[in-house]
């Protein structure tokens, strides 16, 4: 089809009855952001002024009507293809009431691009798949005013003052402290760190639900994810994206790591108090693992884990590990082949650095 043959203008496509559209976080340049959001699916669609623009009078129902509108009304500059390239993303996510212009066709297209060959769903289903277990937002709120004074500065302090302690003691008695380990080898030392490990992970999750909670947002499914056949405990927390303040959307991703190190700091200063045997072995392999997790694994942004969204709300980059990819991907075929392609998406120098 050549340009002449392409159409000028086109009728929009009707939005979905049940859409939110809410304000988001602005950039950390200032340009201000908004968010689709999909109840059904509870999904969020983080999308920019102009498209937000667009979305606002998409009811006049024509492609260059929408663009004169828009125009005209505000200082927005948009073209045909920024409405083409706005449709296309609605169609992408299903934002739309119909999948395409071409009404049933379109649907059952987009079903067969939904499609995927049967090793690949078996593949993905291997790799990571969740069983939501219970809604426990109720249960939340019911008891936030009673663990509000964990959330305090008091008891900061009082956590960083004890895990000191603990750790000069352990410096001082080090050959004592690591030779602790020698109880775990039984079965009922097993048990007992079997216990105490899921324990943890219960608190760990909590602490990422109950801060949600206390933020305003809504806590709708806790359960068991399995990464490569491991359990793993799992909040969904996706309604913090209702927050504006990437302060408090870090703070619900860095919770469950909190609760973990001040965990570890209780552990290393009652490991001192503990006679000897399995509950003092049991409170030398949280004290070591969870200092280990926490660190090391938990708050490493190179991995999907708290580390990752922490610092993607802190340098105000939503979905940074799929932006990081398609820019290390232009930047190699630069390099190797100097094409001359834009690049993905303008960023500052910094940014890109980042990335």
């Amino acid at each position: 089809m050549n340009k002449s043959s392409a159409p000028q203008d086109w009728p929009l496509p009707p939005l979905r009855d049940d859409l939110h559209i809410l304000r988001g976080t602005p950039t950390p340049e200032g340009v201000p952001t908004w968010n689709i959001l999909d109840p059904v699916r509870h999904q969020y669609f983080q999308i920019g002024w102009a498209a937000f623009q667009m979305l606002s009078q998409w009811q006049v129902g024509m492609a260059k009507q929408l663009v004169s509108q828009v125009s005209g009304t505000t200082t927005a500059t948009v073209t045909l293809a920024d409405v083409k390239e706005l449709m296309d993303f609605l169609y992408r996510h299903n934002l739309t009431r119909e999948a395409s212009m071409g009404g049933g066709k379109g649907l059952h297209e987009q079903a067969e691009r939904g499609k995927q060959h049967w090793l690949l769903k078996v593949l993905h289903s291997y790799l990571f798949f969740r069983v939501p277990l219970v809604n426990p937002d109720r249960f939340l709120r019911a008891t936030l005013p009673i663990v509000a004074p964990c959330f305090s500065l008091t008891a900061l302090f009082v956590v960083s003052v004890l895990g000191t302690i603990g750790l000069v003691g352990v410096v001082r008695q080090w050959e004592m402290f690591s030779g602790t380990f020698l109880y775990f080898f039984s079965p009922q030392g097993v048990s007992a760190y079997v216990l105490g490990l899921i324990g943890v992970k219960i608190l760990h999750e909590l602490g990422h639900a109950y801060t949600a909670v206390k933020y305003g947002s809504t806590v709708q499914t806790m359960g068991i994810g399995f990464l490569v056949m491991v359990p793993v405990l799992y909040t969904d927390t996706t309604d913090s994206w209702r927050l504006t303040s990437r302060r408090q959307r870090a703070a619900i991703a860095a919770a469950g790591t909190v609760v973990e190190l001040s965990l570890a700091a209780l552990a290393t200063f009652f490991w001192h108090l503990a006679p000897d045997g399995v509950l003092r072995s049991v409170l030398f392999v949280l004290a070591t693992t969870s200092w280990v997790m926490g660190l090391l694994i938990n708050m490493n942004p190179l991995l999907r884990f708290d580390g990752y969204y922490v610092f993607s709300d802190w340098v105000g980059l939503p979905n940074l590990q799929g932006r990081a990819f398609a820019l290390g991907q232009w930047k190699m075929r630069e390099w190797l082949f100097a094409w001359g392609d834009d690049p993905p998406e303008l960023l500052s120098r910094f940014r890109k650095r980042l990335l």
